[in-house]
């Protein structure tokens, strides 16, 4: 599950910069209206600043009890600005509360600003707790709750607070 977290990762990122003058909306629209593209919902607060998905998934691995939590917004094609939350939970049982770690629940973030791209891990502090995941509802189509992390850049001394997340995700099987 984990190299697939990845995997959407770099696609994302991939994505985000290699937008094109040709992938211009035809109608000069920015891409900035946070419509979601009939996918889920999730939205968040980054630093203080609102932000909502424009497509939103959860990706389940029923063998490994595995599931990924993952939202897109791209603000500008043309200037190649982006940013995703993706949160992993292992032992996923349903509904209840995950406390992220980096031993076993994890969160990233991707942020793209005029093409350059900033990757931010789990910041777990001292106490070695990021953040938290409360699943409020689960089927075995669809997972809804709320979220919050810390996260700090990969590389560079960069952090961003989310908070306020919520989510309503249809359940994919991986």
């Amino acid at each position: 599950m984990k190299r697939f977290l990845l995997g959407v990762f770099v696609f994302a990122s991939l994505m985000a910069t290699s937008c094109s003058k040709d992938d211009d909306n035809p109608t000069g629209n920015n891409n900035n209206n946070n419509n979601n593209g009939g996918s889920g919902k999730m939205a968040a607060s980054i630093n203080g600043t609102s932000w909502n998905a424009m497509v939103a998934e959860a990706y389940i691995d029923r063998d490994e009890e595995d599931i990924v939590l993952y939202g897109i917004n791209v603000t500008d094609l043309n200037a190649k600005n982006a940013k995703t939350i993706q949160i992993l939970l292992e032992n996923y049982h349903g509904t209840g509360t995950y406390t992220l770690t980096d031993i076993d629940d994890d969160a990233y973030m991707l942020e793209v600003v005029n093409g350059n791209v900033t990757s931010f891990g789990l910041d777990t502090g001292d106490n070695g707790v990021g953040g938290e995941v409360v699943i409020t509802e689960a089927t075995n189509s669809k997972v809804k709750g709320t979220f919050r992390f810390n996260t700090a850049a990969i590389m560079g001394d960069q952090k961003r607070v989310i908070t306020n997340g919520s989510f309503e995700l249809p359940l994919l099987d991986d």
